[in-house]
């Protein structure tokens, strides 16, 4: 149901479904992405970046949460932080 939302721009409704995952698996590595992408389209860079930080946290050999920070550092303006993300994504494989 949550794919559905997101698929049809309904980011809230996608992000509340998506928490529900979370709820029983606080982990799960579909939910934490696809929660920080839905704030990343939103416009909330922040709540995006500290989703994809979760990501990171919790399943560490996972290149996108850095791919996904250095777009929304982008968005905001940060281009040190955008190359750094850039440079851990490229590093990984």
């Amino acid at each position: 149901i949550a794919y559905d939302f997101a698929s049809k721009g309904d980011y809230n409704k996608a992000i509340d479904n998506f928490n529900e995952v979370l709820k029983m698996n606080p982990t799960s590595l579909d939910a934490l992405l696809n929660v920080g992408n839905c704030y990343g389209m939103l416009g909330d860079y922040q709540k995006s970046i500290n989703f994809n930080n979760k990501v990171i946290q919790y399943h560490p050999n996972d290149k996108r949460p850095w791919k996904n920070n250095a777009i929304n550092y982008e968005k905001l303006g940060n281009k040190a932080k955008m190359q750094e993300c850039l440079d851990r994504a490229n590093r990984m494989n």
